[in-house]
């Protein structure tokens, strides 16, 4: 006996771990039998070094394979009533989710992509993303790597996500992200919460790891631990774990329009308290 129809997140041509995520959970969240493809293509390489069997795409004669993909974490049709729009661009479309087939599921007049304040979203919609995340399986790995960085996180961590815009997979991008800015954003985050015992740093450059490191040292007396990858784990693997490692964290820094802050927010259940910057 078949199962219904499955959702496929294809690849796209913008494929950050966080707009793949995004179209994850809003397709799964709909559809349990949600896959992905597994496509050598993707930025940072194929999705099933990072998740469960289950979650991967199969093609199957049997089976009908409904593929589409979104950058946004879609609103339910029938949450409309319950959530407003609140995307930062009023004037944004909402585009579907690229499969005419599926759409029917979602709003056409709700957003609430980059947001980090859980006080302004729906209970229906943070109790249906919650859930979903909570059915997502890891791979062995990934699971192994996030529980041990988990296990050294203090008990008032702040956890920062560095973005230079010179990462080794996105070229030609001109935002002015600046170190003074992330810099101002640590010194008042630690002054108003001096029980802060620790920071954990993403970066996507290392280059300016030093930098970051000498600067908080000479304002504060707080644990330093920085996300270095190592050479039993891929770009995949190491991203993932990033994100998930943040997001057990109390406080976060990063920059807003980022999908990657976004996981963090949402993987976090809505729960850490976010200072999103530019």
């Amino acid at each position: 006996m078949s199962c219904p129809s499955q959702y496929v997140i294809k690849k796209p041509i913008c494929d950050g771990i966080g707009n793949v995520f995004k179209s994850f959970i809003t397709a799964y969240s709909v559809n349990e039998y949600t896959t992905i493809e597994c496509n050598p293509d993707f930025v940072f390489g194929n999705y099933d070094t990072v998740l469960d069997p289950r979650h991967i795409y199969i093609p199957n004669e049997n089976v009908v394979s409904e593929f589409m993909y979104t950058s946004r974490l879609l609103v339910l049709k029938d949450e409309e009533d319950e959530q407003r729009h609140i995307f930062c661009d009023e004037n944004a479309e909402v585009n579907g989710c690229g499969n005419n087939n599926c759409n029917y599921h979602y709003s056409f007049c709700r957003l609430i992509d980059y947001n980090y304040r859980p006080e302004v979203l729906c209970s229906k919609i943070k109790e249906r993303i919650g859930r979903t995340i909570d059915t997502i399986h890891f791979h062995p790995t990934v699971v192994e790597m996030s529980d041990k960085m988990e296990g050294e996180l203090g008990s008032h961590t702040l956890a920062i996500s560095v973005r230079t815009w010179s990462s080794f997979h996105e070229t030609n991008i001109n935002r002015p992200y600046s170190a003074d800015t992330y810099k101002a954003a640590i010194s008042q985050v630690l002054t108003s919460h001096p029980e802060i015992d620790k920071i954990i740093i993403s970066f996507d450059n290392h280059s300016v790891e030093r930098e970051y490191i000498e600067y908080i040292s000479s304002i504060s007396n707080v644990l330093i631990t920085v996300l270095h990858s190592s050479e039993d784990i891929n770009p995949l693997q190491h991203a993932i774990i990033k994100m998930l490692t943040l997001s057990k964290c109390q406080y976060f820094i990063g920059n807003r329009i980022s999908t990657f802050s976004e996981l963090v927010f949402w993987f976090s259940k809505c729960r850490i308290q976010c200072f999103p910057l530019f």
